[in-house]
């Protein structure tokens, strides 16, 4: 599902951190330290998987002209792995084969079906959608079920991506207790985000 980009950002570093660096290995250190704050949210090219920042390259850096503050800046390449579903094109079936995914079910309500794709997509499946559908009805929370993508959006900084999607096979194993710790919970910011993305499928529908 992820998959590594590579990425420039620059890095400032205040007087006091580099005073602080007491190796040059210490300096990458700190650059890594800063640029894993990208992970767990999204940036333009999806939702960072958290632990996958790694930096392949750096400047030797320079002091920030201008400002006299004593920051220095670092131009800095890494890699991460990153993970942006793909909605299905009804032009082009061959887009089923990355559009489908497993979601584990959080929660079932009025709306529809509520569920989580690991930390980095949450994902609706409208009942509305899903009309005179016994495997939808079936559906429990802690069940996995493979889910079609049709919709999704996010902006950087999100700390996930939202989706609205369609059942495409049965769950296809049976409930189990959801482990609230690990789990993400179906908050109201979250649900609201998701109907909102549902009415705009219902709309091109």
């Amino acid at each position: 599902m992820y998959r590594t980009v590579f990425i420039d950002e620059r890095v400032e570093l205040s007087a006091k951190e580099v005073s602080e660096i007491k190796s040059v290995e210490g300096i990458k250190d700190v650059l890594v330290s800063k640029l894993k704050r990208n992970e767990g949210i999204c940036n333009a090219n999806g939702y960072v998987k958290p632990g996958s920042v790694q930096i392949i390259a750096r400047s030797l850096g320079a002091a920030e002209n201008g400002k006299f503050t004593g920051n220095w800046i670092y131009d800095c390449k890494y890699t991460c792995e990153v993970l942006k579903p793909v909605a299905f094109d009804p032009k082009d079936p061959s887009s089923i084969k990355e559009a489908v995914l497993s979601v584990k079910i959080m929660d079932i309500n009025e709306m529809g079906a509520y569920g989580h794709v690991e930390e980095a997509i949450r994902v609706l499946l409208p009942r509305d959608l899903h009309a005179g559908n016994p495997a939808f009805d079936a559906l429990k929370p802690g069940s996995t079920a493979r889910v079609r993508m049709e919709k999704h959006r996010f902006q950087t900084n999100d700390t996930f991506i939202m989706a609205v999607g369609t059942l495409y096979e049965a769950a296809t194993e049976a409930a189990t207790p959801l482990a609230t710790e690990a789990t993400p919970t179906a908050n109201a910011e979250a649900v609201a985000e998701a109907e909102a993305v549902a009415e705009e499928v219902a709309e091109t529908a």
